[in-house]
């Protein structure tokens, strides 16, 4: 998972300390828990694009598969359809 120990953005935010990179770049993380694919396609334009990023990581789709067995995740064609808006 990302927010864990040595998880994705861990290793993002101590990997630049480590290689002597730090203060070169910022890394912003706007992720919302619990969002899926729809909301980010809402928040996209307020929370990332307006800080007019050089790179963009996008790591959705957790919440959107890991919530299907409850009924409340995201169908398959809804999912690429807001993801390549997205993108």
């Amino acid at each position: 998972m990302g927010t864990n120990k040595s998880g994705d953005i861990d290793l993002l935010i101590n990997n630049p300390e480590k290689k002597g990179i730090a203060g070169q770049f910022e890394i912003l993380f706007p992720g919302v828990g619990y969002n899926k694919v729809y909301d980010l396609y809402l928040r996209m334009e307020e929370d990332v694009l307006a800080k007019n990023p050089d790179k963009v990581f996008i790591w959705i789709g957790v919440n959107d598969v890991g919530h299907y067995s409850s009924g409340t995740g995201t169908d398959a064609c809804k999912f690429k359809k807001f993801y390549e808006a997205i993108i």
